[in-house]
């Protein structure tokens, strides 16, 4: 089908971090772990991807138009249900 298949991960996963040079606090991890949050990730991502594979931004008649079609379970299902 010519597609691209993406699967987004919980944000601050392993060695990536907000904080770079301390350990972060809790409360500074709450202020960034918000559905809010995690759907503009999800905005970005999509919108780099996009930009990546040249996709026609809002022209459904291009050939170069790239749907998007979320699914997931876990987290990827969470931010579908969004």
């Amino acid at each position: 089908f010519g597609a691209a298949v993406v699967q987004i991960e919980h944000r601050f996963y392993g060695p990536y971090q907000p904080i770079v040079g301390r350990e972060a606090t809790v409360d500074e991890l709450l202020e960034l772990l918000t559905p809010h949050q995690a759907m503009a990730d999800m905005v970005r991502l999509t919108k780099h991807f996009k930009e990546e594979l040249n996709c026609a931004q809002y022209n459904r008649s291009s050939k170069n138009y790239c749907p998007v079609i979320t699914v997931g379970g876990s987290y990827p299902g969470f931010l579908s249900a969004m």
